[in-house]
This record gives structure tokens, C-alpha cells and sequence, in this order.
């Protein structure tokens, strides 16, 4: 009765050390999706000169209409 007791428990400890693993990992993955969609709100925010430069180069001026 206590040996298979004490494997339940054991078993219980188990899975209670598998889900923490699991839940670590994810959220490391959370963390890291949020790095790099933080890093790209940052490209987006601090860098919107550069799309403009490329499109005006691109595109004829106005001055040949």
C-alpha cells in the first residue's frame, strides 16, 4: 500500500517537474516573439525615412508632369 503510494507521489513529482519545464519553455518562446516584435516596432518606428528615400528615388518627380 505504501510502495505503490509512494510511486503515485513519485509519478506526481514527475509530471509536476515536466510541466514546469514545459511551461519555462514556453515562456521563454513568449519572450523571445516578443523581443523580436518589439525590435521590429523599433525598425518600423525609428527607420521610416528609409522606405521614403528608396520610394522617392523610384518615382519620377514632379517636375515631369
Amino acid at each position: 500500500m505504501a510502495l505503490s503510494h509512494l510511486r503515485c507521489q513519485s509519478e506526481a513529482e514527475h509530471v509536476k517537474v515536466l510541466n514546469e519545464g514545459w511551461w519555462q519553455e514556453r515562456r521563454r518562446k513568449m519572450m523571445m516573439m516578443m523581443r523580436v516584435m518589439k525590435i521590429q516596432l523599433e525598425q518600423q518606428i525609428f527607420q521610416p525615412l528609409l522606405p521614403l528615400s528608396a520610394i522617392s528615388s523610384v518615382t519620377p518627380p514632379d517636375s515631369s508632369l
